[in-house]
């Protein structure tokens, strides 16, 4: 019994350390990979984003699909460029200061038959 109650608390605090947020971008620095994102508290914080991070796009039907890291760093570069209100949205998971995933909305594309 003591052991299963040691295994609870462990998944536990395990469970505690991965977080899932709604965040602007605020920067990116497409040498070191890092984002600087401010969340709902406009707290500004600096994630990594790394090889293993998990990008998946949600386009307007609602379908996922898996996307590249080459979308997301494409899409970082230009976050920020436009000097319009905001930054670009992200639904971001966090383990410690590296981001796990990133959820994308896809982008209306111009010139597409709305048939």
């Amino acid at each position: 019994m003591r052991k299963f109650l040691c295994s609870l608390a462990v998944v536990c605090l395990m469970a505690g350390l991965v977080v899932a947020a709604d965040v602007v971008v605020v920067s990116y620095d497409k040498d070191t990979k890092e984002v600087k994102v401010k969340d709902d508290k406009d707290v500004v914080k600096t994630y990594k984003i790394t090889d293993k991070t998990k990008v998946t796009v949600t386009d307007k039907e609602g379908k996922t699909t898996d996307g590249k890291i080459e979308d997301l760093t494409r899409r970082l570069e230009f976050a920020g460029k436009g000097g319009g209100k905001g930054g670009m949205k992200l639904d971001v998971t966090t383990d410690g200061d590296t981001i796990t995933s990133v959820k994308l909305k896809a982008r209306g594309g111009k010139g597409k038959d709305k048939n």
